[in-house]
């Protein structure tokens, strides 16, 4: 092999191990904030597991803290797609 396609395949293998690294880095911060589980149904010769995160720990606040913060919070994000567009106008040419 000739040294370019060593230094190739040697950096295609760093960045692959450096990948998988930081993939696994990401999902335990993940977990942190939202703990695995795992649902299970059995049915005669049938059986189903699925894995899933839970969206939240126990007692933490989602979203907002009071209903006024919540009401805040979706007219800032949804109310420029609530709001009706001006008319058009037409335009001479």
């Amino acid at each position: 092999m000739n040294k370019l396609l060593k230094k190739g395949l040697i950096t295609v293998v760093f960045l692959g191990v450096l990948g998988y690294a930081a993939f696994r880095i990401v999902i335990n911060e993940t977990k942190k904030n939202s703990p695995q589980d795992i649902a299970a149904f059995v049915d005669d010769d049938l059986e189903i597991q699925v894995v899933y995160c839970q969206p939240l720990k126990k007692g933490e606040q989602f979203l907002a803290q009071s209903q006024k913060e919540l009401y805040n919070l979706m007219a800032s994000i949804g109310g420029w797609a609530l709001m009706k567009p001006p008319p058009l106008k037409p335009i001479k040419l």
